[in-house]
């Protein structure tokens, strides 16, 4: 009589657990139809083995599989052996590694949960009868996407290496480029349905102890269906779930990723994502850039510097600039506050409306030249922008200057080296035009107040997200704030607590 393979609904896998293999082909051919729900994608091979005809069969998951390895290395060779002499009782895992099966690892399996997870991996199942284990030999498709170069995380020096969504050539790739045998890799399985690989990696050598034992907890406290991309596990793991600012950064760059392990920090790959997760990270993290490592380091503060003032204008030249013009038109030089005015004349709305309706109208333009495909995108960009900015211009809708605004906090907003950061420069100008239009430049001052405020509460595995700013360190911020040589940098960030400071 067979056993419920549904513990609960939810989870396929719990009822499995004990759900051993029976000793009959008979049974198991059954039981693995009625799991898989009869689904034309699960195979079964039927074989004999020896002059005796002992029944073999095989069970597979067509598409998962390389099928010219399978026909090579698993059933030739047990076609082979039509006329070996081999009794049942003797056919044990080191008969079918040396004498049956010697080019492919073969594992043994006894319970169904496992099996059905290594059958939905790209393994073999064999099943012998009288048996009352089965044999796994793994021979996945492996074809994935070609190692390319990054496409969101642009630099004009450095390595060229991109992850892809194959797990184990990520892991190949750090492996060949970090060789050193305390590079811990702990992969476990995520998902109530989709069992998705996910693997912490960091140096045990460098890392805090307490940080891998952190994230794992938090890692096996995830509750979900399945996972798709990183960027959900930063969703479940993050400490503060109700900000406008990313807490992990996550990135497709190899030499980035070995950077930061390097550091001390931990990183989290996911089966399926091209992306890395960096853990924990800091708000400059967000704005740095790889290039920062490879330039001259006068060049680089200096660029480091515009940053951070495209940062700011990004999220407050707007405000500012309706804070000046509606509140304190005094602080403005006279001949700057006449040429404003005279552009003014005849428009129909007050400046704060304006500035929301190019502000809405940039957001409408961007994320149309983001969703389109490429070759029309950057048109649609480009064109769209210069046709509306002169349009309303020329309608009498809005002033010029305010054309001229908004586009700076747009170009602000590009300099910014991590997307997610720049998507938080749109909700932190809202809010800062909001306090402007109330209050003024008191309300602008109150606004910028209450994010800082805000960003030094933030902190994540018990790092501050202003921990490269606040307390002061000269070491963090010769390497942070400006970037000092390369030759004077010998220490990892404090905050860490690494087991080894020194670089």
């Amino acid at each position: 009589m067979h056993k419920s393979i549904n513990a609960k609904n939810d989870d396929v896998y719990e009822g499995l657990k004990n759900i051993y293999i029976y000793n009959t082909l008979s049974e198991n051919k059954f039981l693995m139809k009625k799991i898989f729900n009869h689904s034309s994608s699960l195979c079964q091979k039927d074989l004999t083995l020896g002059i005796d005809g002992i029944p073999i069969t095989l069970f597979y998951v067509d598409e998962t599989i390389d099928e010219k390895l399978l026909v090579q290395n698993v059933v030739k060779p047990i076609l082979n052996l039509k006329d070996s002499s081999i009794k049942k009782t003797e056919l044990n895992i080191d008969y079918i590694q040396n004498n049956l099966i010697p080019a492919c690892k073969i594992s043994i399996v006894t319970t169904y949960d496992v099996l059905v997870y290594e059958v939905l991996c790209g393994s073999v199942i064999i099943f012998v009868e009288g048996q009352t284990n089965a044999f796994m030999i793994k021979i996945p498709n492996t074809k994935a996407r070609d190692i390319d170069t990054p496409d969101t995380e642009q630099t004009v020096s450095g390595g060229k290496q991109a992850f892809v969504e194959n797990l184990k050539t990520n892991i190949n790739i750090l492996r060949n480029l970090i060789r050193n045998p305390e590079l811990e890799i702990r992969t476990l399985n995520i998902g109530i349905r989709t069992k998705s690989p996910v693997s912490l990696i960091y140096l045990n050598g460098i890392i805090n102890e307490d940080l891998p034992k952190e994230i794992l907890k938090r890692l096996n406290s995830i509750n979900v269906d399945g996972l798709v991309d990183t960027s959900q596990i930063q969703a479940l793991i993050q400490e503060h779930k109700w900000t406008i600012f990313p807490q992990l950064l996550t990135t497709e760059r190899v030499d980035r990723t070995i950077s930061e392990i390097l550091n001390g920090k931990a990183i989290i790959l996911l089966e399926g994502s091209p992306f890395a997760l960096v853990l924990p990270s800091t708000l400059n993290s967000f704005l740095n850039s790889q290039d920062d490592i490879y330039g001259r380091s006068i060049i680089t503060s200096i660029l480091k510097i515009i940053r951070y003032i495209g940062f700011f204008e990004a999220c407050s030249i707007s405000a500012l600039y309706l804070a000046l013009t509606t509140y304190h038109p005094g602080l403005l030089p006279t001949s700057l506050a006449l040429s404003i005015t005279g552009t003014r004349v005849g428009l129909p709305f007050p400046v704060y409306i304006e500035i929301l309706l190019m502000e809405i109208t940039l957001y409408l333009v961007q994320e149309a030249a983001l969703r389109l495909p490429k070759s029309v995108g950057n048109t649609v960009g480009i064109v769209g922008g210069l046709v509306i900015g002169q349009s309303v211009v020329l309608a009498g809708i809005i002033s010029p200057i305010i054309v001229v605004i908004v586009s700076m906090s747009a170009i602000s907003s590009f300099t910014l080296p991590n997307y997610n950061l720049a998507l938080s420069t749109i909700a932190i100008r809202l809010f800062l035009i909001f306090c402007s239009m109330t209050l003024g430049l008191y309300g602008f001052v109150i606004g910028v107040i209450i994010i800082l405020i805000h960003l030094a509460s933030l902190d994540n595995f018990g790092v501050k997200y202003l921990a490269d700013y606040s307390p002061y360190n000269k070491n963090i911020l010769k390497e942070n704030l400006i970037r000092a040589p390369l030759s004077t940098i010998h220490k990892r960030p404090k905050y860490l607590n690494p087991k080894d400071d020194n670089k």
